[in-house]
């Protein structure tokens, strides 16, 4: 039986904010999600249970505005045996919000801001109080002993303030701080021009990783595949092992950034260059890790490899058909991405990244097709 260890449920489609990047298109709108009742919310989280999942990832839009949010919750809390988080603007962060969701079994909680620059940041969020919530929030979370994460959207505005963003993490205590790639999906397919160039990025992708190992006082990770490939590329010009780094990772940073969650685990100065441990052949345990260790289910119970692919256009069934388990273990899709040799690439990197499956597929319509933001020659999956 398949075990996914990490499960994102997007839980709602309404959010105080617009951003205009937002993947899910979510905003102040009116709800359009069926109306569950705690019973078929109940029979949902039954169904994602048939995975085992270690962590739930509560997001939305706005997963604390929900009105069905503690339902969900809990049910969320009863089906991962380590971890649940939320993904959230901090706006309805409250200390009573807040003392409930830890009563019922919240351990995380991921921020996003989207620029160091309050004008800048209302721009890219369209909402004049959402940069004053997120240091409230983040205040309050570190307060009531959540652990807690910066989240930044690596937009063409953003290029300027990543490295005060990652300096407010430190300044503010938090576990790690997050950097995600913007991909042209839902909203954010309407405003490419915010979406960094290719060499441009693959620099910059290297500019963060070198100074999350040499300055950065805390881990920093980057929700991309070809951040692995960065990693590596960097550790053989110095003569390490890549397999070596990803151990340390694993056995002592797993439980500020699960290995489990989306792309990418984290840079850690002192794991960089650190040899303690053998070479190991690698699996994909670096990359995208859709259908691997992680899927997507949207407010209409559909499931998705990934969340992201789930906006993008791929759909391997619905909650409410029945067990999730039994979904993945059927869908090619999913045969694919999870055993690698099936794959026909070219690539001598593809163990380690794969590609952003969403990316190719919101471009070109096929989400086996070669990683748009890729300047590396060779293939994903056999297509160009």
């Amino acid at each position: 039986m398949k075990h996914v260890p990490a499960i994102s449920w997007m839980i709602n489609t309404q959010c105080n904010l617009k951003c205009v990047h937002c993947y899910t298109k979510s905003g102040p709108f009116k709800e359009k999600r069926p109306s569950y009742t705690p019973e078929q919310i109940s029979e949902l989280a039954d169904n994602l249970s048939t995975l085992s999942p270690k962590m739930v990832f509560l997001s939305g839009g706005e997963p604390t505005i929900d009105r069905n949010f503690f339902d969900f919750l809990r049910h969320a809390r009863r089906i991962a045996s380590d971890e649940v988080w939320i993904c959230t603007t901090g706006f309805h962060l409250t200390p009573s919000f807040l003392a409930e969701a830890k009563r019922l079994g919240l351990t995380g909680i991921a921020l996003s801001l989207q620029h160091t620059n309050i004008r800048l940041d209302q721009k890219l969020r369209q909402n004049k109080f959402a940069y004053t919530r997120f240091f409230d929030a983040a205040k309050l979370a570190k307060e009531m002993g959540f652990k807690v994460i910066f989240e930044m959207t690596l937009t063409k505005l953003a290029m300027d303030c990543w490295k005060e963003f990652i300096k407010i993490g430190e300044e503010h205590d938090v576990d790690a701080v997050m950097f995600k790639r913007f991909r042209p999906i839902g909203r954010g397919k309407e405003d490419t021009e915010i979406a960094v160039p290719v060499k441009e990025y693959r620099e910059l992708l290297e500019e963060v990783v070198k100074y999350s190992v040499h300055e950065a006082k805390l881990p920093v990770k980057i929700d991309d595949p070809m951040y692995g490939v960065v990693v590596a590329e960097m550790l053989e010009r110095d003569g390490s092992s890549f397999s070596s780094y990803h151990a340390k990772f694993e056995s002592e940073f797993s439980s500020i950034i699960p290995v489990d969650s989306p792309c990418s685990p984290a840079v850690d100065r002192e794991a960089f260059f650190d040899e303690l441990y053998d070479s190991a052949s690698l699996k994909r345990v670096w990359g995208c890790k859709a259908g691997i260790d992680w899927i997507g289910v949207d407010p209409f119970g559909n499931v998705s490899p990934c969340p992201l692919m789930l906006e993008a256009g791929m759909m391997i069934g619905n909650l409410l058909s029945g067990p999730v388990v039994t979904m993945l273990e059927e869908s090619n899709e999913v045969k694919l991405l999870s055993q690698p040799s099936l794959a026909s690439s070219s690539c001598e990197k593809f163990s380690i990244c794969g590609g952003c499956r969403a990316h190719a597929g919101s471009v070109s319509g096929d989400f086996f097709a070669k990683d748009p933001m890729c300047s590396r020659s060779g293939s994903c999956y056999g297509c160009s």
